[in-house]
């Protein structure tokens, strides 16, 4: 074989060495992934299943008796009951109108799943029903709430392809970003959007956010951070207010006191006494 001395070789284009760059890079991360799933599975055995397998559910059936909630109605939603056909179907058939659902995106799928799926377990695919699954037992509900434990495109993409695809129950959109709630105002009107506050620094920003007003339609909070100063500032905002996540009847008798709206709980029986409290003119279709 004749080899070409180094000052003959043709110089390589800067096209051709970017798309050389980006595939060793490409070729790279898949050799990560896949020997990334390897030592796991090696090493850590059943475990590397648990890191992608998601949190189940903590549906459980209560003993809530003493609800004292007057003239103010406040409606249940089933905690993460949507997180599989199951415990879906088993708020549904205790008298649930609203199923939480969460989302999150591996692969540009969607799928329900409490936990987001570790970028470094690469090859290693997530171990949750598809959105699609669940969405077929859920959508029985009166409202599903999709609370979004991502904000990226990734997941924000493939959510409106959903959406658009799936019409029938009214559904709300939870997420930490007022940017993702601007891009569903934008591309699904007819999605109500709720701001998730887990911290008093997420009910400061909310006050100084200058498109919020313009967005956020609801809010789901922390239950902690609720009392009746700040159910009053919310209030003053025209929001609709859910509280999470609420297992005790005296609590939810003081949160409806304050004007809250909707308590999201992993108790049954909570659900079934709250049933017939649904004021359905606060969650309503945009949809024209």
């Amino acid at each position: 074989m004749k080899f070409e001395p180094p000052s003959a070789r043709q110089p390589v284009a800067p096209e051709e060495r970017h798309v050389l760059v980006v595939r060793l890079l490409a070729a790279f991360v898949i050799l990560l992934g896949a020997t990334t799933a390897v030592v796991l599975r090696l090493a850590f055995g059943d475990e590397a299943d648990r890191l992608t397998r998601p949190k189940q559910p903590a549906l459980y059936q209560g003993t809530a008796d003493d609800l004292a909630l007057g003239a103010r109605p406040v409606f249940g939603i089933a905690h993460n009951a949507g997180d599989n056909v199951e415990t879906a179907t088993q708020a549904l058939a205790r008298g649930a109108r609203v199923i939480e659902v969460d989302v999150v995106s591996s692969r540009g799928e969607l799928f329900v799943s409490h936990d987001r799926p570790l970028p470094s377990l690469g090859a290693v695919p997530l171990d949750a029903p598809h959105l699609a699954t669940v969405w077929k037992v859920a959508a029985g509900a009166d409202a599903v709430v999709l609370d979004l434990k991502q904000s990226s495109p990734l997941l924000l993409v493939p959510l409106v392809d959903f959406v658009e695809a799936h019409r029938g129950p009214v559904v709300v959109v939870v997420t930490r970003s007022v940017l993702a709630l601007r891009k569903l105002q934008d591309t699904t009107p007819w999605v109500l959007r709720f701001l998730s506050i887990r911290k008093r620094t997420d009910l400061e920003r909310l006050d100084l956010d200058p498109i919020a007003d313009d967005v956020v339609q609801g809010v789901s909070v922390q239950q902690a951070l609720l009392n009746a100063r700040v159910a009053r500032r919310l209030e003053k905002r025209d929001l609709v207010v859910l509280a999470w996540v609420v297992n005790d009847a005296s609590r939810v008798n003081e949160l409806a006191s304050y004007g809250v709206d909707g308590i999201v709980t992993d108790d049954l029986s909570l659900i079934e006494l709250l049933a017939g409290q649904r004021p359905w003119s606060l969650l309503t279709s945009g949809d024209p």
